[in-house]
């Protein structure tokens, strides 16, 4: 969605006309959306020393349209041919994220060794939310994701459904800040993390294995989480760090030591600016829980939308600083206290008559009067 200021010439107001893009997954595909399978018009087309080798011919004609490319294709294909394949894609700069994934996939070890690293950025994002997640998601677990999602057209069930992508390993949620009333008339606007949001994702985690390998999780401008959901946080099985921006959770003056529910403020130095960074530095400190992912693992990252550190909302002035939480180790919740149940109440209705017990007297007695 595109939203740009408009100014009336005639009367003078100035209002704000925004256009929505379709999504063009359906019909190219979600990996094609932000790039394109084929190899540029003419490239290596001509030998300048005379005819193209076979070897030259068959790379042009199996990398002429990277949509007919599966890593099962390649089992019996040998790490030398498709190391050549995979640099002939860094000379026509087609190193797509389709293709990384493929080769991450086909050779997990080889492949480790000459693009560990992937990533990816749609500020303008072109499809829906679950296009791009969808993109970051791997069953098989062959390469771990990093996400941040700083779009407007993120809902709460997009939110949710970040608990069923396995090889998750760090999210960073980041509302766009923006001037209050910019929105169109019936807009509605990205949908803020709550209490509530984060108690759906508890429950996925403990009873669908939910964010089985989360490791980090970032939040940034978000001013609708409470206590509650720290305790919440608990229940991801992985989950080691909360990073947080302008997050009122936290006192403003909290300092390293700082213990709130079950997590404790750390120091980091400088906290890196990307998500990967973050992961990448939280697998170095020292004592620091081992990752359920592999350390060495190929990470691909994905950002959506535009992330902002300024602050423009007037109810959001107040500073606060980055701040690093990690999980405490012995910290266990305490059990919750057993209210007291009422007695149940009697079913409602007319009150039925109940004859009451008589203490009937002796016949014999009775009769003998009359003998």
């Amino acid at each position: 969605m595109h939203i740009c200021g408009v100014v009336d010439r005639g009367s003078g107001q100035v209002y704000m006309e925004s256009s929505k893009e379709i999504s063009l997954a359906p019909s190219k595909g979600a990996s094609w959306v932000h790039e394109t399978p084929f190899l540029p018009e003419g490239w290596e087309e001509t030998n300048a020393i005379g005819a193209p080798t076979l070897r030259h011919a068959a790379m042009r004609q199996a990398l002429s349209d990277q949509r007919n490319l599966r890593p099962e294709l390649f089992k019996s294909v040998h790490w030398r041919v498709a190391k050549y394949l995979w640099d002939c894609l860094g000379k026509c700069k087609k190193q797509t994220a389709y293709a990384w994934k493929l080769f991450a996939t086909a050779y997990p070890e080889e492949f480790r060794k000459v693009a560990p690293h992937r990533a990816m950025k749609v500020e303008s994002p072109l499809m829906s939310i679950q296009d791009y997640l969808g993109l970051v998601k791997c069953e098989s677990l062959s390469w771990g994701a990093t996400l941040t999602l700083a779009a407007t057209q993120v809902r709460t069930p997009d939110l949710v459904g970040l608990a069923n992508i396995p090889n998750l390993v760090a999210l960073e949620i980041a509302t766009p800040m923006l001037y209050e009333g910019v929105q169109e008339e019936g807009e509605v606007p990205m949908v803020n993390l709550d209490d509530r949001i984060v108690r759906s994702w508890s429950e996925l985690a403990q009873n669908s294995k939910g964010f089985a390998n989360l490791r980090v999780l970032m939040l940034q401008f978000q001013h609708r989480i409470s206590r509650a959901a720290l305790r919440y946080f608990h229940d991801f099985p992985a989950l080691q760090f909360l990073v947080l921006n302008h997050c009122s959770v936290l006192p403003v003056d909290a300092v390293a030591g700082f213990e709130l529910e079950g997590w404790a403020v750390v120091d980091m130095d400088e906290v890196p600016k990307t998500l990967h960074s973050i992961y990448q530095k939280t697998l170095e400190i020292d004592d620091a829980e081992q990752t359920s992912f592999p350390l060495d693992a190929r990470i691909f990252s994905l950002q959506v939308g535009q992330r902002t550190h300024k602050v423009l909302r007037a109810s959001s002035r107040q500073f606060y600083r980055t701040v690093c939480l990690r999980r405490v180790k012995a910290y266990a919740e305490r059990p919750a206290k057993k209210l007291k149940t009422a007695p149940k109440p009697l079913p409602a209705g007319p009150k039925r008559a109940v004859m009451r017990e008589r203490k009937l007297k002796d016949l014999g007695g009775l009769l003998q009067d009359f003998l």
